[in-house]
Protein backbone atom coordinates (compact mmCIF):
# COMPACT_ATOMS: atom_id res chain seq x y z
CA UNK A 1 0.00 0.00 0.00
CA UNK A 2 1.27 3.46 -0.93
CA UNK A 3 0.49 6.86 0.52
CA UNK A 4 -1.68 9.55 -1.06
CA UNK A 5 -3.04 12.95 -0.06
CA UNK A 6 -6.20 14.70 -1.26
CA UNK A 7 -6.07 18.45 -0.75
CA UNK A 8 -8.53 21.21 0.11
CA UNK A 9 -7.91 24.93 0.42
CA UNK A 10 -9.68 27.79 2.11
CA UNK A 11 -8.00 31.09 1.28
CA UNK A 12 -4.44 30.65 2.62
CA UNK A 13 -5.22 27.58 4.72
CA UNK A 14 -4.28 24.13 3.40
CA UNK A 15 -5.79 20.80 4.51
CA UNK A 16 -4.63 17.33 3.47
CA UNK A 17 -6.49 14.05 3.84
CA UNK A 18 -3.70 11.48 4.15
CA UNK A 19 -4.31 7.82 3.31
CA UNK A 20 -2.25 4.64 3.42
CA UNK A 21 1.12 3.74 4.96
CA UNK A 22 3.91 6.19 5.75
CA UNK A 23 6.98 4.02 6.20
CA UNK A 24 10.58 4.01 5.00
CA UNK A 25 9.77 3.16 1.34
CA UNK A 26 6.95 5.71 1.09
CA UNK A 27 8.33 8.53 3.27
CA UNK A 28 10.02 10.30 0.36
CA UNK A 29 6.79 10.16 -1.64
CA UNK A 30 4.94 11.56 1.37
CA UNK A 31 7.39 14.45 1.67
CA UNK A 32 7.19 15.18 -2.06
CA UNK A 33 3.38 15.20 -1.95
CA UNK A 34 3.47 17.86 0.77
CA UNK A 35 6.20 19.98 -0.83
CA UNK A 36 4.46 19.97 -4.20
CA UNK A 37 1.25 21.41 -2.72
CA UNK A 38 2.28 23.95 -0.08
CA UNK A 39 2.78 27.58 -1.13
CA UNK A 40 5.02 30.22 0.46
CA UNK A 41 2.05 32.34 1.53
CA UNK A 42 0.11 29.49 3.19
CA UNK A 43 -0.72 30.40 6.77
CA UNK A 44 -1.36 26.87 7.99
CA UNK A 45 -1.20 23.20 7.09
CA UNK A 46 -3.42 20.60 8.76
CA UNK A 47 -3.07 16.91 7.91
CA UNK A 48 -5.99 14.58 8.62
CA UNK A 49 -4.64 11.15 9.68
CA UNK A 50 -7.96 9.37 10.17
CA UNK A 51 -7.23 7.07 7.19
CA UNK A 52 -3.54 6.44 7.87
CA UNK A 53 -2.96 2.74 8.55
CA UNK A 54 0.67 2.91 9.71
CA UNK A 55 3.50 5.38 10.30
CA UNK A 56 7.11 4.50 11.05
CA UNK A 57 9.91 6.65 12.45
CA UNK A 58 10.83 7.56 8.86
CA UNK A 59 7.36 9.07 8.43
CA UNK A 60 7.52 10.82 11.79
CA UNK A 61 10.82 12.41 10.78
CA UNK A 62 9.22 13.87 7.63
CA UNK A 63 6.50 15.41 9.78
CA UNK A 64 9.16 16.95 12.04
CA UNK A 65 10.94 18.44 9.02
CA UNK A 66 7.69 20.03 7.84
CA UNK A 67 6.92 21.21 11.38
CA UNK A 68 10.32 22.90 11.64
CA UNK A 69 9.76 24.75 8.37
CA UNK A 70 6.42 26.07 9.60
CA UNK A 71 7.74 26.94 13.06
CA UNK A 72 10.49 29.17 11.67
CA UNK A 73 7.88 31.22 9.81
CA UNK A 74 5.47 31.25 12.79
CA UNK A 75 2.78 29.46 10.78
CA UNK A 76 0.50 26.71 12.10
CA UNK A 77 1.22 23.08 11.34
CA UNK A 78 -0.86 20.35 12.91
CA UNK A 79 -2.23 16.82 12.62
CA UNK A 80 -5.74 15.71 13.48
CA UNK A 81 -7.92 12.61 13.88
CA UNK A 82 -5.24 10.07 14.78
CA UNK A 83 -6.25 6.40 15.02
CA UNK A 84 -5.67 5.15 18.56
CA UNK A 85 -2.57 3.05 17.92
CA UNK A 86 -0.86 5.81 15.91
CA UNK A 87 -1.65 8.28 18.67
CA UNK A 88 0.09 5.96 21.13
CA UNK A 89 3.18 5.74 18.92
CA UNK A 90 3.35 9.53 18.64
CA UNK A 91 2.99 9.75 22.40
CA UNK A 92 5.75 7.31 23.38
CA UNK A 93 8.11 8.66 20.68
CA UNK A 94 7.88 12.19 22.08
CA UNK A 95 6.35 13.47 18.86
CA UNK A 96 3.51 15.23 20.69
CA UNK A 97 5.99 17.55 22.37
CA UNK A 98 6.96 19.04 19.02
CA UNK A 99 3.90 19.01 16.76
CA UNK A 100 0.38 20.28 17.48
CA UNK A 101 -2.16 17.44 17.47
CA UNK A 102 -5.92 18.03 17.30
CA UNK A 103 -8.53 15.47 18.29
CA UNK A 104 -10.59 16.16 15.16
CA UNK A 105 -10.72 18.24 12.01
CA UNK A 106 -13.48 20.34 13.57
CA UNK A 107 -11.19 21.20 16.47
CA UNK A 108 -8.48 22.39 14.10
CA UNK A 109 -11.02 24.48 12.17
CA UNK A 110 -12.14 26.18 15.38
CA UNK A 111 -8.50 26.97 16.17
CA UNK A 112 -8.08 28.66 12.80
CA UNK A 113 -11.57 30.12 12.67
CA UNK A 114 -12.57 29.16 9.13
CA UNK A 115 -15.05 26.95 7.33
CA UNK A 116 -13.58 24.23 5.14
CA UNK A 117 -14.97 23.79 1.60
CA UNK A 118 -16.61 20.51 0.58
CA UNK A 119 -14.04 17.83 -0.15
CA UNK A 120 -13.25 16.94 -3.73
CA UNK A 121 -11.32 13.70 -3.61
CA UNK A 122 -8.85 13.59 -6.46
CA UNK A 123 -6.45 11.13 -4.91
CA UNK A 124 -5.71 7.79 -6.60
CA UNK A 125 -7.59 4.76 -5.35
CA UNK A 126 -5.62 2.74 -2.81
CA UNK A 127 -6.50 -0.27 -0.73
CA UNK A 128 -8.25 0.69 2.48
CA UNK A 129 -6.85 -0.86 5.65
CA UNK A 130 -8.42 -1.27 9.04
CA UNK A 131 -7.19 1.58 11.26
CA UNK A 132 -9.16 0.44 14.29
CA UNK A 133 -7.77 -1.11 17.45
CA UNK A 134 -8.79 -4.63 16.43
CA UNK A 135 -6.46 -7.49 17.48
CA UNK A 136 -5.52 -8.19 13.85
CA UNK A 137 -4.52 -4.60 13.19
CA UNK A 138 -2.67 -4.24 16.49
CA UNK A 139 -0.68 -7.42 15.82
CA UNK A 140 0.31 -6.22 12.33
CA UNK A 141 1.24 -2.81 13.69
CA UNK A 142 3.38 -4.33 16.45
CA UNK A 143 5.26 -6.50 13.95
CA UNK A 144 6.01 -3.42 11.84
CA UNK A 145 7.34 -1.58 14.86
CA UNK A 146 9.65 -4.49 15.69
CA UNK A 147 11.14 -4.37 12.18
CA UNK A 148 11.81 -0.61 12.20
CA UNK A 149 15.08 0.34 10.49
CA UNK A 150 17.51 1.51 13.16
CA UNK A 151 18.79 4.35 10.98
CA UNK A 152 15.22 5.66 10.62
CA UNK A 153 14.73 5.67 14.39
CA UNK A 154 18.10 7.37 14.92
CA UNK A 155 17.41 10.04 12.32
CA UNK A 156 14.01 10.67 13.86
CA UNK A 157 15.60 11.19 17.28
CA UNK A 158 18.14 13.60 15.79
CA UNK A 159 15.46 15.56 13.95
CA UNK A 160 13.33 15.74 17.11
CA UNK A 161 16.32 16.98 19.12
CA UNK A 162 17.01 19.70 16.56
CA UNK A 163 13.35 20.77 16.53
CA UNK A 164 13.19 20.95 20.32
CA UNK A 165 16.52 22.69 20.93
CA UNK A 166 17.00 24.73 17.77
CA UNK A 167 20.52 23.28 17.53
CA UNK A 168 21.78 21.93 14.20
CA UNK A 169 24.08 18.92 14.60
CA UNK A 170 27.01 18.65 12.23
CA UNK A 171 27.10 15.73 9.75
CA UNK A 172 30.03 14.25 11.65
CA UNK A 173 28.17 14.31 14.97
CA UNK A 174 25.05 12.90 13.34
CA UNK A 175 27.01 10.02 11.81
CA UNK A 176 28.60 9.05 15.11
CA UNK A 177 25.31 9.41 16.99
CA UNK A 178 23.55 7.13 14.50
CA UNK A 179 26.23 4.44 14.97
CA UNK A 180 25.88 4.56 18.74
CA UNK A 181 22.08 4.45 18.57
CA UNK A 182 22.12 1.52 16.16
CA UNK A 183 24.29 -0.52 18.55
CA UNK A 184 21.93 0.22 21.45
CA UNK A 185 18.80 -0.60 19.44
CA UNK A 186 20.26 -3.88 18.18
CA UNK A 187 20.71 -5.02 21.78
CA UNK A 188 17.16 -3.99 22.69
CA UNK A 189 15.68 -5.78 19.68
CA UNK A 190 17.50 -8.98 20.57
CA UNK A 191 16.22 -8.70 24.14
CA UNK A 192 12.65 -8.28 22.87
CA UNK A 193 12.96 -11.31 20.61
CA UNK A 194 14.27 -13.45 23.47
CA UNK A 195 11.34 -12.40 25.64
CA UNK A 196 8.82 -13.14 22.88
CA UNK A 197 10.35 -16.59 22.36
CA UNK A 198 10.23 -17.22 26.10
CA UNK A 199 6.53 -16.28 26.27
CA UNK A 200 5.75 -18.60 23.35
CA UNK A 201 7.46 -21.49 25.14
CA UNK A 202 5.55 -20.63 28.32
CA UNK A 203 2.22 -20.74 26.45
CA UNK A 204 2.85 -24.22 25.03
CA UNK A 205 4.20 -25.48 28.35
CA UNK A 206 1.15 -24.14 30.22
CA UNK A 207 -1.14 -25.76 27.67
CA UNK A 208 0.52 -29.16 28.15
CA UNK A 209 0.33 -28.90 31.95
CA UNK A 210 -3.32 -27.82 31.87
CA UNK A 211 -4.22 -30.72 29.58
CA UNK A 212 -2.63 -33.27 31.94
CA UNK A 213 -4.35 -31.76 34.96
CA UNK A 214 -7.67 -31.83 33.15
CA UNK A 215 -7.25 -35.48 32.14
CA UNK A 216 -6.29 -36.46 35.70
CA UNK A 217 -9.47 -35.04 37.17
Amino acid sequence: MSVSISWRRSDLFLFGDVRGRIDSPSSTTFHNLINSEIKPDDLSLILDFSRVSFISSAGLRILLIVAKEYATSEKLFGICSLPGIIQEVMGVSGFKRVVRIFDSLDESLKEIGIELPVEEDGSPDIEEMDTSDSPRFLDTFSQNILTERFIDVAQYSIQKYENETGEKLSPEVQEQAIKEIEIELAEIREEIRRKIWGYRMKIFYASDIKLRKFLDT
